[in-house]
Parts: C-alpha cells; structure tokens; sequence
C-alpha cells in the first residue's frame, strides 16, 4: 500500500510524463498526417523538428501542453489506484491488465485533454455579454466533444503504444515503493 506522499510524488510525476508524451503523440499524429496525406492542411508542419518547435512555443505551451498536464494530473490518481490492486499479483498477469489500463487512459487523457485545449483556445478573446459567453461556451462544449472523439482517433495509434508503456513503467514504480 503506497503511501499518501507516494501517492502525490507519482501523480505529479505523472502530470510532467504526460506534458512530454501527449504533444510527442500529437507530432507524430501530425507527421503520419503529413506523409500520407496530399494537400495536408496549413497547420500541420513539414517536418518533425518544425512540427516539435511549432509544438512547444509559447502558445502552444499553453493550449497544448498546460491541458495534457492537467488531464494527467486529474486522470492519473484514478491509474495509479488501479496499478496498486494489480501490483500483488503475479507480474505477468499485472503487465496484460496494466497495458490495458494504459490504452483506456491514453484514451480518457486525450479526450479530456481535447477538450481542455478547445475550451482554453475558444474562451482566450473575450465575448461581448454574458449570453454570447454562456452561448460560446456551450457551442464550444458541444463541438468540442465531437472534435475530441475525432482527435482521439487521429492519435490512436500512438495511444497503442504510449499508453501501455506508460502504464508498465507506473506499475514497476507502484511495485517498487510498495516493496520498501
């Protein structure tokens, strides 16, 4: 049983792993994006350096990363409760369910991610009363929930590969403050 301290460190931990891998996953996205598809949107950088600069500037710092450290932070204590029941069982079996964890939290962390980043980006001007606030931001909830679902399917391939390695390495964490 990890401790409230433990606890703590491995969810802020988390919270940076997830600023780092998160926008990673989204240049990949956008260079797979790049490479087969013709006439790719304006957005998407020639190439990965170009993509990573682009990725973390300073606005992008906080419409991109800001959102995937907070979705991580809410997200990761959910995980890490979940890694601590398999830490007892026999590693092999823990590393199947953990991996599995792993690909529903890339999931979850994305979508909610998506979101956080629609709404920032959506409510950073201003609106002129309060109905076209409380209209914006409806309409930005709205869509943002089917452009989050869009985005989670655009990233999944990396989901697939980042989120069980994430949830593997959370687990051998788990497993070794558990033991001490």
């Amino acid at each position: 049983m990890l401790t409230k301290t433990q606890r703590s460190l491995l969810v802020l931990l988390n919270s940076f792993l997830g600023a780092i891998i998160a926008p990673l996953n989204l240049v990949g996205a956008m260079v797979l994006m790049r490479m087969f598809y013709i006439g790719t949107p304006r957005f998407v950088p020639p190439n990965l350096t170009g993509a990573a600069s682009h990725l973390f500037s300073k606005q992008s710092l906080i419409f991109v990363v800001l959102p995937c450290f907070l979705s991580t932070f809410v997200l990761a204590p959910i995980l890490i409760l979940l890694l601590e029941k398999e830490a007892r069982k026999p590693l092999s079996q823990a590393i199947k369910k953990s991996a599995l964890y792993g690909i529903g939290f890339g999931i979850v962390a994305t979508f909610v991610t998506c979101v956080i980043a629609l709404l920032l980006q959506g409510l950073k001007e201003p609106a002129s009363s309060m109905a076209m606030f409380i209209l914006k931001l409806f309409g930005l909830a709205l869509f943002g929930v089917f452009g989050a679902v869009a985005f989670v399917f655009w990233c999944f391939p990396f989901i697939l590969v980042s989120g069980p390695l994430f949830a593997i390495f959370n687990l051998l964490l788990v497993r070794f403050l558990d033991r001490r």
